[in-house]
Formats: structure tokens, sequence, C-alpha cells
């Protein structure tokens, strides 16, 4: 009978003991297959994850074009550190070489904000503003506004505007950012 051997030895004083447990080998081995193949589908399994993962979050911050100067990016749910990165991202990334004036940020379907999506807001509405397009944020809802409020959380230099297409309007000033 095919058996792998484990053993190790104790001593105790003048007394020694081996302890050992014999392993019918086949089964052992068929077991050690089992770990590895269930090891490697649990890393194709996640790497899936990570691979979904990246893909929606770089599709949870799209930048459609309404006009030649105007885009829009639509935000739905929640907004969160690796979305984050993804809206920034992709908002340093516009060509504004290509007469972009303005990008609305639409919150109308961002249920909650917390300080960390304003701090993500605030970054890319200034990455905008250092790129010379007006940022704009359209739709906040009664519930953002009030987490806004009461935690002192400070838009400043980003035009607001009540629904998406106030901001159309607003950005059809073309005024210059900071100024009144």
């Amino acid at each position: 009978l095919p058996v792998l051997l484990s053993a190790n030895t104790r001593r105790d004083g003048e007394h020694a003991t081996i302890h050992a447990v014999l392993y019918h080998a086949p089964t052992r081995r068929e077991y050690e297959r089992e770990l590895q193949t269930a090891r490697r589908r649990a890393e194709e399994s996640a790497d899936l994850l990570r691979r979904q993962a990246q893909e929606l979050a770089e599709r949870s911050a799209l930048l459609i074009p309404v006009r030649d100067d105007l885009y829009v990016m639509p935000l739905i749910g929640a907004i969160d550190p690796v979305r984050g990165r993804h809206i920034v991202h992709t908002l340093l990334n516009l060509e504004a070489s290509a007469g972009t004036h303005s990008v609305l940020i639409d919150l109308t379907g961002v249920p909650e904000i917390d300080a960390d999506a304003a701090a993500i807001l605030r970054r890319a509405a200034a990455g905008l503003r250092l790129r010379g397009v007006r940022p704009i944020i359209t739709g906040v809802r009664p519930r953002v506004a009030a987490t806004l409020v009461a935690q002192a959380i400070d838009l400043g230099g980003i035009d607001v505007c009540g629904t998406l297409q106030d901001g159309i309007v607003l950005a059809s000033t073309r005024r210059i950012p900071g100024t009144w």
C-alpha cells in the first residue's frame, strides 16, 4: 500500500516518543490536486472580479458630449474613492483644446454625499478650472444639500444649478469662471 509518512520525535527526559502519521498516498495526492485546482479557480475569480470592478468604475464616470463646447458627466449611485479617482481622471483628461468651455457634473442620481465625495468633486472642479473649463454641478437632491450644509462642506468656486436644464442655460452664458 503506497503511503506518505510524517513523523516527529519528542524527548521527555530519558524517554523519546515518536509520533507518526500515515497517509494513503493516492488519496493525499488527490486532495492536494483538488486544493491546487480550488486555489487556481479562486485566483481566477478574484482576477475576474478585479477586472469587472475596474471596468464598472471606468464606465461609471462617463463624459457625454452635449455640444462642441459642453459635456455632461451624469453620476448615479455612491461616489467612493475608487470611483472618485476615475471621475477626476476622466475630467482631467478631457480634451479642452477642442473648444470645451463647460462640464456639467450631474448629481441627480447620487442619493447621498459625504465629505470625501465632496472633496472629490472639489478636486475635479479645480482640475477643470486649471484647464480653462467651467465646472457646473447640477441636480443636487435635498438630502445631499442637507448633508453639505450640515457638514459645512464648501463648494465655493463651483457653479451649482438645480436641474440639468438650468446648467445648460448657465453654461451657455460663457461667463469666465470665478467671476459674477
